[in-house]
């Protein structure tokens, strides 16, 4: 998963998204923690200006294993 920290409007949807600390606000930056069972999918697709996004690697790299 990527994060351009640039282009966020810290609306705080994926932090109201996450259910289990993985994505939180503190000092005025979002920190994520992809060890924690988020829905991930869901917390990409709430951003409304896709500051969060798949990691092209991450998903090629799963999509080989599914083959």
């Amino acid at each position: 998963m990527t994060y351009d920290e640039n282009i966020c409007v810290r609306c705080l949807a994926c932090v109201s998204e996450s259910e289990f600390g993985g994505v939180t606000y503190q000092r005025g930056r979002i920190f994520f923690d992809e060890t924690k069972p988020e829905d991930w999918e869901n917390i990409i697709s709430i951003c409304p200006v896709g500051a969060i996004k798949k990691d092209a690697v991450a998903s090629q790299t799963a999509n080989k294993k599914e083959q």
